[in-house]
């Protein structure tokens, strides 16, 4: 027993280090209009996407138009913001989170700016401020790193402007998630349109929507997947149909 906990130990002792090293080893880089990374020393922007940065002892600018993006480690901007918002200071993240992201957006880290000013705002109760902050997010950013990031801040635009029942507006959010080609994201927007359809009265087509979740995407105990059948379930006994013991099996 103890050589296994020993072994442990080892194993997540040298995850740790292979994430410090790959941290320390990041290096802010711009990826230019021929799609060829340049990695350099120091890279700052402006609030106009003026980027700034040193290599080989030069310092050199690039416009908007003449990059595709960039990316740096975390900025002390947003470090500090994300610590207010850990702290549930959220008045101070929204403030600090709003600063950052006038430059950030510009270095790889524009929609986690908005995402956490967002959900700041969304725990003091401020859904329409929250929303107004992520609708500042209006393209799939180039960057893949931060794609993650701007989806997360899309569904949760959507799972808002769901609750405050202002449909048109969620189902132009979940039409730009339903772009994203990836899996979750898929679910996420066929459970979302199932949930306005049901707000709607809609049942029948509701139905239609979970069941795509279950039919195109095997079930697989993740969270949409459950939510799916939960409601196809739930659907299905209020119709008295049988087949709702079918898919309760499924979970």
């Amino acid at each position: 027993m103890k050589n296994i906990k020993n072994i442990v130990i080892m194993i997540i002792f040298a995850s740790l280090c292979t994430g410090i090293v790959h941290a320390a080893t990041t290096k802010p880089f711009i990826i230019r209009n021929d799609k060829k990374r340049l990695v350099v020393k120091k890279l700052t922007a402006d609030a106009n996407g003026v980027l700034s940065y040193q290599t080989s002892g030069f310092s050199q600018k690039l416009k908007p138009g003449q990059y595709l993006y960039a990316r740096v480690p975390m900025p002390a901007s947003v470090k500090s913001a994300a610590r207010k918002y850990r702290a549930k200071k959220y008045k101070d993240a929204v403030k600090e989170f709003s600063e950052a992201f006038k430059t950030a957006r510009y270095l790889g880290w524009g929609s986690y700016c908005m995402l956490y000013a967002a959900k700041s705002l969304d725990s003091i109760k401020k859904k329409k401020e929250a929303v107004e902050k992520l609708q500042l997010l209006k393209k799939v950013p180039k960057d893949s790193e931060e794609v993650s990031w701007f989806l997360k801040a899309k569904q949760l635009e959507a799972d808002i402007l769901i609750a405050e029942k202002e449909f048109d507006a969620a189902g132009k959010v979940l039409g730009i998630i339903a772009k994203a080609g990836d899996k979750k994201s898929a679910m996420f927007a066929n459970n979302a349109k199932g949930d306005i359809l049901m707000a709607q009265g809609k049942d029948s087509e509701a139905l239609f929507m979970y069941l795509r979740n279950v039919i195109l995407f095997n079930p697989d105990k993740s969270a949409p997947s459950t939510k799916a059948i939960t409601e196809v379930v739930k659907i299905l006994k209020d119709e008295n149909n049988p087949r709702a013991e079918e898919f309760e099996n499924m979970k």
